[in-house]
């Protein structure tokens, strides 16, 4: 029986140094899972028929050769698709034939097509993105799994500014362009839509830069996508002991300019928002409406109004709802601090970004991020139940349970990490210890077969 002991023994050292080697072969591999052998003793109760207690076996076998799921390192990467699972869960991918395989390897790249495939060409999967207006980050993500896709070769369709925000400081110890010496020009004369006045031949396209305080500029979209320069000029009111706390605030937008004339002249008048007043800590007390039609329901704002006809950019008309609530008058220069509006022109596709919840964002030339949709994550009951089918993937098995699916950085699942690889957790030390150990197990197995024989031949020479 000493054969058959010898034979198992050296099968089983055999497995556990392919085992070993074949960890060591994958130790440069992506999201590579190390494996152990599990061996068992045997013994057979057909050998007595009583108690086992004398059964000496025959001895051992290959149980199990199971998968540990042990977290690897991280290497950076400059793709931003390779992505690394901190925590639990496996990427889900869609195989040509149809079926779902898993993987930790987050190696994605985007093919011709704008879908997100790994190396084999198999594309990841992950949840739609549903647009909610109401919702801060605009998108929320929900349904079944499906292909993630970019439509990389789509424009991006341009909006119009319909919303634009200032913060400015208008400073409380500058004195009014009418109380200075000499006194600046009136501003207004550019708002006359008299003979001679505001707009037509011999008016200057912009106010002279003494009828203003302050100015500021930005830029505004039509619904063709036409950026459009809008300035923005503060005028304190006069009045000296004590200086006025109210400033006046006019508009005038590139696309009133005649530009054909010569020299350029205004064919559409500036135009007075209304006024700003401030309460003695500097804070915006109150805005009143200026010229007719730029009256807003919102306190604090103004609407500014052009007709198709006087942007001559072939476009629609155009409402612009400004917020001036965060404009101040403290005792600092007056100067712009920042300011923000909501159109955009078209836009081609730049380049891809994943966020730690795995939110999968488009970014255009125009600086606008659509959302694409969201990587799922998948685990298991058992995941050493999986089924190895190569290429670093698995599939689901009886023993391993029904996959459960949900989003990164919810319940059981971790955070996903974008331009970072998940490296195989392969201790190569270790292993090439391992190694030499079953090497031995291996030569001493085959010494017991080497024993066993010459104690046959001692027998087969007795005579």
């Amino acid at each position: 029986m000493a054969f058959t002991q010898g034979i198992s023994g050296l099968n089983v050292s055999a497995a556990a140094i392919d085992v070993t080697s074949h960890n060591i072969a994958n130790v440069q591999t992506v999201g590579f899972k190390r494996s152990d052998g599990i061996f068992a003793d045997m013994y057979s109760s057909a050998m007595f028929t009583g108690s086992g207690r004398n059964n000496i076996g025959y001895g051992a076998s290959t149980a199990q050769v199971r998968q540990d799921f042990k977290q690897g390192g991280k290497t950076d990467s400059s793709n931003p698709l390779d992505m690394a699972i901190e925590g639990n869960g496996f990427f889900q991918v869609q195989l040509a034939n149809g079926s779902k395989a898993y993987t930790r390897n987050g190696q994605f790249t985007l093919d011709k097509d704008g879908y997100v495939e790994n190396s084999q060409h198999n594309h990841l999967l992950g949840f739609p993105a549903i647009q909610q207006a109401t919702l801060t980050r605009g998108h929320i993500f929900g349904g079944d799994p499906v292909e993630l896709q970019v439509d990389i070769h789509a424009l991006v369709e341009a909006t119009a500014t319909t919303e634009a925000s200032v913060e400015m400081n208008l400073g409380s110890a500058e004195l009014s362009p009418a109380n200075q010496t000499p006194p600046g020009d009136d501003i207004k004369a550019w708002t006359s839509t008299g003979p001679g006045g505001g707009i037509g031949a011999g008016v200057p396209p912009y106010p002279s830069a003494t009828s203003y305080n302050g100015i500021d500029q930005m830029k505004v979209y039509d619904s063709m996508g036409n950026d459009i320069d809008m300035t923005l000029y503060y005028v304190r009111k006069p009045g000296l002991n004590p200086m006025s706390s109210e400033w006046d605030v006019y508009i005038r937008m590139d696309t009133d300019i005649n530009t054909a004339a010569n020299p350029p002249e205004p064919d559409v008048p500036l135009t007075w928002m209304g006024t700003l007043k401030f309460d003695k800590s500097g804070r915006l007390e109150s805005f009143t409406d200026g010229d007719a039609g730029t009256a807003s329901t919102i306190p604090g704002h103004g609407m500014l109004k052009r007709t198709g006809a006087q942007l001559k950019t072939g476009a629609e008309d155009l409402a612009i709802d400004i917020d001036f609530n965060k404009i101040t008058q403290f005792g600092q220069k007056t100067a712009p601090e920042s300011h923000k509006q909501n159109g955009y022109t078209a836009g081609k596709y730049v380049k891809l970004e994943v966020s730690d919840d795995g939110v999968v964002e488009a970014e255009y030339t125009n600086g606008k991020r659509v959302a694409i949709g969201q990587v799922a994550l998948v685990n298991f009951d058992n995941p050493h139940g999986l089924d190895r089918i190569g290429d670093n993937l698995f599939a689901e098995t009886y023993a391993s349970g029904q996959p459960a699916i949900g989003k990164p950085m919810t319940g059981m699942f971790g955070t996903i990490k974008s331009n970072y690889t998940e490296d195989s957790n392969v201790d190569l030390t270790k292993e090439l210890v391992n190694l030499i150990v079953f090497q031995r197990n291996y030569q001493a197995n085959a010494q017991s077969i080497r024993t066993q024989d010459t104690i046959l031949q001692t027998v087969v020479n007795l005579r």
